[in-house]
């Protein structure tokens, strides 16, 4: 039985995929709270919070179904994502809650989520995201993966500010930047 000490203290360590991982286990075996991450993913230990957003990552990659008791919270509260390592694992999640939805894979719950109600939140989110001071390649392609989702006759607006974070982006000159900013425009534009 893992309990919720043993799972501080385990979130606290400096730790690696593998232990993630393993912790992701634990928690499945375990039927430990998911609730429990949720708030610790707001933790202020910069640390502790990425590790929650690395566990919530592989626990949908072992089985997306797991998050669905979470899963609302998670739409309504990406918003409120401070730090950007944390927000990349949650955006690669949500990316591929709606890829799921497309491909009529998601759960009920997926699909209870992304009705529209959270829209503006996850929008925002990313925007906030791509804004951010710490800016960081990894944490962009993952929140303009997400916006692409957006980019419809509802929300046009978002293609077009989409493309201007893009050109602001641009301007750090790097192989992988400018690869990654070539192919991001043509698929903007052919949505």
């Amino acid at each position: 039985m893992i309990t919720r000490a043993e799972f501080m203290s385990r979130i606290y360590l400096s730790t690696d995929r593998k232990m993630i991982k393993q912790l992701a286990e634990d928690v499945i075996a375990n039927d430990f709270p998911l609730e429990t991450v949720m708030e610790m993913l707001h933790s202020p230990n910069a640390q502790c919070s990425f590790h929650c957003s690395l566990l919530l990552e592989a626990l949908f990659i072992k089985d997306s179904a797991l998050l669905d008791p979470v899963l609302e919270r998670l739409f309504r509260q990406y918003s409120e994502i401070k730090r950007y390592s944390t927000a990349r694992s949650l955006a690669k999640i949500l990316t591929n809650v709606y890829r799921l939805k497309a491909q009529k894979q998601a759960t009920p719950k997926m699909l209870e989520v992304t009705d529209g109600r959270y829209d503006d939140n996850i929008i925002d989110g990313c925007f906030k995201q791509l804004n951010h001071k710490e800016f960081k390649i990894s944490v962009s392609i993952w929140q303009l993966q997400l916006l692409t989702f957006f980019m419809n006759k509802k929300n046009a607006w978002v293609k077009d500010e989409a493309l201007a974070v893009i050109e602001r982006i641009r301007q750090i000159d790097s192989p992988s930047v400018v690869a990654f900013t070539k192919k991001y425009c043509e698929k903007i534009k052919s949505l």
